[in-house]
């Protein structure tokens, strides 16, 4: 009977947490360049790393996967957006949650985090780059039927690595803090 419960709550957990993160989506984010200001800076990842760290790392995948498949209803980039959104999301969360759980047993909590977090973000950028610079070309030629020339992609690049480091950052600390508040402090389970 226990099991039964126990996976109850994880589907009730995992069904809020991407609630609220398709909220967050949908509400939109905070655009940082005029000249690409549909790369913006959202907080609808941090309910899939809170799930991440409270259930598990395939919770927070779940979550982020609800996430896109939700907003794919009403997307304007066939599906192209959704996809590099889940690809940079997963990497965060798999990034992240991975390293924290192997670390949190041997270091304090602070150095877990911290190093977690300098991983992760190496990680994430990379992807970013990746994922941006072959799916986002793509979109544009086959629906826009442009292309990017080399200064306008180098530009593109550079908005996406650092819209990344500022996303990932406002990602894991408030993750880190909503754990903390959601347990009184951040721990492993």
């Amino acid at each position: 009977m226990f099991n039964k419960d126990k996976k109850i709550n994880k589907v009730t957990v995992i069904s809020i947490l991407s609630s609220l993160s398709v909220i967050l989506f949908f509400i939109g984010g905070v655009p940082l360049f005029l000249t690409f200001p549909y790369l913006k800076v959202d907080f609808s990842d941090i309910p899939a790393l809170v799930g991440a760290m409270l259930l598990s790392p395939s919770a927070g995948i779940m979550i982020e996967f609800l996430k896109n498949l939700i907003h794919l209803l009403q997307t304007h980039t066939m599906g192209i957006g959704e996809l590099i959104s889940f690809a940079v999301g997963s990497t965060v969360i798999l990034s992240f949650c991975i390293p924290y759980r192997l670390l949190i047993k041997k270091q304090k909590i602070k150095v877990a985090i911290f190093i977690s977090y300098i991983i992760c973000i190496a990680i994430t950028l990379f992807v970013a780059i990746i994922v941006n610079g072959m799916l986002y070309p793509l979109f544009l030629s086959a629906v826009l039927s442009q292309k990017l020339v080399g200064g306008i992609m180098t530009s593109y690049l550079l908005a996406v690595v650092l819209i990344n480091i500022v996303k990932v950052s406002v990602t894991v600390w408030g993750s880190v803090l909503m754990v903390k508040f959601l347990k009184g402090k951040v721990v492993d389970e």
